[in-house]
């Protein structure tokens, strides 16, 4: 498994076991304060849709931008490329 895959596994893991979680505590909560019986799907659903994820996930890498700098390898590669280009043509 790659460091990718691993990483997006660890990233659902998190979420699944946060929703868990709060979809524990809206059964807890409408069963001991409401004494309505179960929580309806579409309750669960609805706080779930409305909720946020906000500050659960990893915070992504900067990106970062490097400039190019040449060096000889790359110069001589590029002169040779050029060349063969216009001498195709």
């Amino acid at each position: 498994m790659s460091a990718r895959c691993n990483c997006q596994a660890e990233v659902l893991n998190k979420l699944v076991c946060v929703c868990v979680c709060v979809v524990d505590v809206i059964i807890v909560i409408t069963v001991h304060h409401v004494y309505r019986g179960l929580t309806d799907e579409s309750e669960i659903l609805k706080f779930l849709q409305h909720g946020t994820l906000v500050g659960l996930l990893p915070v992504p890498h900067p990106i970062l931008i490097r400039k190019y700098q040449a060096n000889s390898g790359t110069t001589m590669w590029f002169r040779t490329y050029m060349w063969g280009v216009i001498y195709l043509r």
